[in-house]
């Protein structure tokens, strides 16, 4: 059939745009037909029919216009060829709605076709969020760069439901800082160079339900650093995993909250993180529940995961009510040696039934200003320093239940002031108090230790009782004997002398109790101190069925003030003796 060129003028108010159109012969279409090429701008509403095949040649753009795409029509792009939306002017749309029978395939016009044929699908800020594309298959595109994907999103909102994606030589879908998906389910994204999806935080809630994304490796939905403030939405578990570049903020000034489905995997590029609230003024909130069969992952995104590839969970003093269920945070702390993998600063969080492992420093670290809502029936296993990093004031809110496997450090306990009634709960792991602890408050406090409680020393640490006038303080320190509970060192090779000791002033409460006890290897302060020095008071204090051993100096050192009720104590290879009074 003979063929001619139709050119289409249009005049628009600001100069002449044409669509030039490459077609056979039919005076009854005058928008093209069976074998027709598309090149230029179209800015009238135009329609390409059923059955029909376009072929686009260079950068066709929808300028001000509708094009309407009929079910089964077939678009072909040559080779660096494009389609854009919405470029220059706004109210651009396309309405690609195909049916499950006959669906609109936008492919490459090269015999034998591969990954990167065509350029791509691009929406700009001039498209209409009334843009749609339903059963359609994008194929064999992504050739722009290696930034770019066989569709793109740029400062817009778009319905992609019940389509496929494949072939992309680089990304799948690419989305700009700026948009969003109206409407994403039922969607097949395969076979794709690199990560199917590239979004940012914002946006990453409008990857909806019943999306088949197929990841080659960890190649998941790349999420780049960036805020995210939205008021209260849901990253869904997807069946490829969430991957975070860079960091992560989650916060607002009138505050934000973000949740994670049960059986989502949120992985981590090197050196990335989440923060939570970082900032003055600034509020956020994660909530992670997974369940017992639908854990949530917090993990490397490296093909060989190693400990330290990613940074962290940083969670600050503005964030409120995070909580964590059955999630298991694996792989990060890389950031650095004072810090874990799951970073306190002034927040109390709850964790239960989570597994915290590999670590490349602490499984969990806390500020002063930080303690645990909630911490029951987790799990430690493999991390390179202490499972926990607390300070004594918050260690009374590690609860029970918790399993702290080998290759832990135990429970790392800085030094302050316990100025409240606490119970420190047994663990199967040690405390290790570095520095000084201090039970005291005007109003008195008290530190009652569960039977079969162990807690080490580091070198010159100790533990203060009532220390400075108007301070009141006491221990509770029951034992039984199956279970005593132990004050020692916490060397490998432990020797007298290794901490400083136990000290008792003036203002110790009566009732002060040690029943069941080891106290061993202390007393390295001075030749007028011990294991338990008595400053001042000795009268409230009871020590029964206790073994007083290992000090550097003396077993028990009194310092004026009465002496303490002693009951079936022993005493073993105390430098300077047993007791000196």
């Amino acid at each position: 059939m003979k063929k001619i060129f139709l050119f289409l003028m249009i005049s628009i108010a600001f100069g002449i745009s044409s669509c030039t159109v490459e077609k056979d012969d039919d005076p009854d279409n005058p928008g093209g037909g069976n074998g027709s090429t598309i090149s230029g701008t179209i800015n009238t509403n135009t329609t390409w029919t059923t059955g029909n095949t376009y072929t686009i040649d260079g950068t066709v753009r929808i300028e001000g216009a509708t094009l309407t795409i009929e079910p089964g029509t077939i678009i072909k792009f040559t080779e660096s060829s494009e389609l854009d939306v919405g470029y220059n002017e706004s109210g651009s749309v396309i309405i690609a709605n195909g049916t499950v029978d006959n669906p609109i395939r936008f492919t490459s016009s090269a015999p034998s076709p591969s990954a990167g044929d065509w350029d791509g699908i691009w929406f700009y800020s001039g498209t209409s969020s009334e843009t749609s594309m339903k059963y359609c298959i994008v194929e064999y595109a992504g050739g722009y760069s290696q930034y770019a994907g066989a569709v793109n999103l740029k400062d817009c909102k778009i319905t992609f439901e019940n389509s496929s994606v494949k072939q992309s030589e680089f990304y799948g879908l690419v989305l700009d800082n700026d948009a969003s998906f109206k409407s994403f389910i039922n969607n097949t994204v395969e076979e794709i160079g690199d990560h199917l999806i590239l979004i940012y935080p914002n946006a990453a809630h409008t990857i909806g339900a019943g999306n088949a994304l197929l990841a080659d490796g960890n190649k998941g939905v790349l999420v780049k650093g960036g805020y995210y403030n939205r008021e209260d939405e849901t990253w869904l578990a997807l069946t490829a995993p969430y991957v975070i570049d860079g960091t992560v903020n989650i916060k607002s000034s009138s505050g934000t909250t973000l949740r994670i489905e049960a059986g989502a995997v949120v992985s981590f590029t090197e050196s990335s993180e989440i923060d939570i609230a970082y900032g003055s003024g600034e509020y956020g909130t994660l909530i992670a529940l997974g369940t017992e069969d639908n854990r949530i992952y917090f993990t490397s995104a490296a093909a060989s995961k190693e400990k330290g590839d990613w940074d962290g969970l940083w969670i600050y003093d503005g964030s409120n009510g995070c909580e964590f269920e059955y999630c298991t945070f694996e792989y990060g702390g890389g950031y650095s040696i004072n810090n874990g993998m799951i970073v306190m600063k002034g927040s109390d969080v709850s964790f239960k039934n989570c597994v915290v492992q590999q670590s490349e420093t602490f499984g969990i670290s806390l500020d002063i200003e930080s303690g645990f809502n909630d911490f029951t029936n987790n799990t430690f296993v493999d991390n390179n320093d202490h499972a926990i990093l607390i300070y004594s004031s918050q260690a009374h809110t590690i609860g029970t239940e918790n399993d702290f496997i080998s290759g832990n450090k135990g429970v790392l306990v800085k030094g302050n002031t316990i100025n409240q009634d606490v119970t420190w709960n047994k663990l199967n792991c040690a405390y290790f108090v570095d520095g000084t602890m201090k039970v005291a408050s005007s109003s008195g406090a008290t530190l009652t230790i569960d039977a079969g409680t162990v807690i080490k020393f580091t070198e010159n640490s100790e533990l203060d009782v009532a220390y400075s006038s108007g301070n009141y303080g006491k221990i509770v320190a029951i034992g039984t004997e199956e279970e005593p509970i132990f004050f020692t060192s916490a060397s490998p090779a432990p020797s007298n002398g290794d901490w400083d000791g136990i000290w008792f002033y003036e203002g110790t409460s009566p009732g002060t109790e040690f029943n069941h006890c080891v106290i061993s290897y202390g007393g390295g302060y001075s030749d007028y101190s011990g294991n338990i020095t008595f400053k001042d008071n000795g009268n409230n204090i009871s020590i029964k069925n206790t073994e007083i051993s290992h000090s550097g100096h003396w077993g028990l050192y009194l310092d004026n003030g009465g002496e303490p009720i002693l009951q079936n104590v022993t005493f073993i290879d105390n430098l300077s003796g047993g007791k000196n009074w």
